[in-house]
């Protein structure tokens, strides 16, 4: 094993300043078939997006995406990239709280949760008003995983806190979206399928994806892959590129199924939702 975030620009902000990463979100932010890298950091510290290159290079995104602000005063966890609306493109979402309470020095101490939509190209943080009772209040949070309890195709999620008993969110997001979900077992790969990538395309547009063995911070995701997909109304092909190096593939899939696919097999099966 080797260290090479330095090398590769994932290590330090634009600034070339260290930064303390205590959650990172992954996933292809921009969507050109390369996973990239969300990381939560430090109050006083920006929260950082980093966009990767085909030649597996990345760069700091933070102010393209207006994420930096000098005023706000957050200390991120738990961080997660995830298609909230299921428009296509990926939205974050994080979770706060201090580690020492400075209130005494004017610091907050508790923090409310954050969710920021992508849009155009930029990630346009929400209203706390309009996420719901949860987003009103304040936390020492610490880990935020996804699932999707009750599969109804809209990502959930589970907040662990220090001061607060776990929260679990249902996404109610009313949206004409669409999307497509995934469960992989492996056969000749280890059995989680970890590093296998899923690439969905409609007509010219594609959406890639892994397995990935972790997210977040401290925390487990439910062991699937979930992508919105916007006004896609069929899905023309679906191929899943295993650790062992077989490809699967398969055409004409519906959208709006959570589906089984296992290594070696021909079939891809539907997952019962309710």
């Amino acid at each position: 094993m080797a260290d090479e975030a330095l090398r590769r620009g994932c290590a330090v902000d634009n600034q070339g300043k260290p930064q303390a990463s205590m959650g990172v979100g992954c996933a292809d932010i921009d969507r050109n078939g390369t996973l990239d890298l969300f990381m939560t950091n430090f109050i006083d510290e920006y929260n950082a997006v980093y966009l990767q290159n085909p030649m597996g290079f990345f760069s700091d995104a933070s102010r393209r995406y207006r994420l930096i602000d000098p005023k706000k005063k957050t200390l991120g966890f738990g961080a997660q990239c995830l298609d909230i609306d299921c428009d296509g493109w990926q939205d974050l979402m994080v979770v706060n709280g201090h580690v020492d309470d400075y209130r005494s020095k004017g610091q907050p101490y508790t923090m409310r949760p954050e969710v920021f939509l992508q849009r155009d190209a930029i990630f346009a943080q929400q209203p706390n008003e309009s996420l719901g009772e949860f987003f009103n209040k304040e936390y020492l949070s610490r880990s935020l995983g996804l699932w999707d309890f009750n599969r109804d195709g809209l990502v959930d999620c589970y907040i662990t806190h220090l001061d607060h008993p776990m929260s679990i969110l249902k996404n109610q997001t009313i949206t004409d979206g669409t999307w497509f979900s995934i469960e992989l077992t492996g056969t000749q790969s280890e059995r989680d399928a970890i590093g296998a990538t899923v690439t969905v395309r409609v007509g010219q547009e594609s959406w890639v994806h892994q397995r990935l063995a972790g997210n977040g911070f401290e925390c487990s995701n439910e062991d699937f892959i979930h992508l919105g997909l916007g006004v896609a109304s069929n899905i023309d092909s679906l191929e899943i590129a295993w650790p062992s190096g077989q490809i699967s593939r398969w055409e004409n899939v519906a959208v709006n199924c959570r589906y089984r696919a296992v290594e070696g097999q021909i079939d891809l099966a539907e997952v019962n939702l309710r």
